[in-house]
């Protein structure tokens, strides 16, 4: 008679938010029964634990690309342009393609990465190589638990409880609105009609009181008349006589 395990195991729990989907180590989960056919639950369990090493393995394969994305990113300016360049003497005469110059981009931005924190890669290559001697103490479990099968374990089947859907504590999705039509813009009020100046009203004069002179009425100036041709003429101012010079003889004695 099949067993039905008591524990449950959640793959949503070890996903990576934004990063791994959350049906990922379920999915690898599901072949890796498929292929071992776990009897029992130790069975079932050391298959988990290789399902879960092995989703390790990949993670750390991924954040060796990472470093190696992070590594070409150093290495280019915001224009996209390599900060460094070959020597001419590297590439005279020899064609260079497009994964050759990215290769050479690479090895320089993971240099500068280098010099800037050596431990960053370091601890990458822990993670990857410890990653692989989980899966291979994981594998091994299993072989061990495998050779008990009949002896020390039953081997009547075993039954996984369905995990069920994760519990979500953030909803990422906006819940659908029906479209809204456009409003159209409002037209500007019309312009108020411009009023007349006003005219300040003359003010009366106190009893008593003069009442101011008014300006004095400009007269037109006499146009000159017009000379008759019988008027007599203006007298002509007589030309002085000039002095005579005195003579220089003597006049004579009488």
């Amino acid at each position: 008679m099949a067993y039905t395990r008591q524990h449950s195991f959640v793959p949503s729990t070890y996903a990576v938010v934004r990063l791994e989907p959350l049906d990922a180590l379920a999915k690898l989960r599901a072949d890796m029964v498929h292929d071992y056919k776990p009897v029992n639950s130790e069975e079932l369990f050391a298959v988990e634990r290789m399902a879960l090493a092995r989703f390790a393995m990949l993670r750390a394969d991924r954040l060796v690309i990472g470093m190696h994305t992070a590594s070409l990113n150093e290495a280019m300016d915001e224009s996209e342009r390599p900060m460094r360049l070959f020597e001419a003497a590297m590439i005279d005469n020899v064609d260079v393609t497009i994964q050759q110059n990215r290769s050479f981009l690479l090895a320089e931005g993971l240099a500068r990465i280098n010099a800037k924190s050596a431990k960053d890669w370091q601890l990458v290559l822990r993670m990857q190589v410890q990653a692989e001697r989980l899966y291979r103490r994981a594998v091994e479990d299993y072989n061990r638990v495998r050779a008990l099968r009949g002896t020390d374990l039953p081997d009547d089947g075993v039954i996984a409880p369905d995990p069920g859907e994760p519990v979500l504590d953030f909803v990422s999705h906006v819940p659908d609105r029906p479209p809204q039509k456009p409003q159209p813009s409002p037209e500007p009020p019309p312009a108020a009609p411009a009023e007349p100046p006003t005219q300040q009203p003359e003010r009366e004069p106190a009893p008593g009181a003069s009442a101011p002179a008014e300006p004095p009425t400009p007269q037109p100036e006499p146009e000159p008349a017009a000379a008759s041709p019988h008027s007599p003429r203006p007298p002509r101012p007589h030309p002085r006589r000039k002095p005579a010079p005195p003579s220089s003889g003597t006049p004579d004695d009488s």
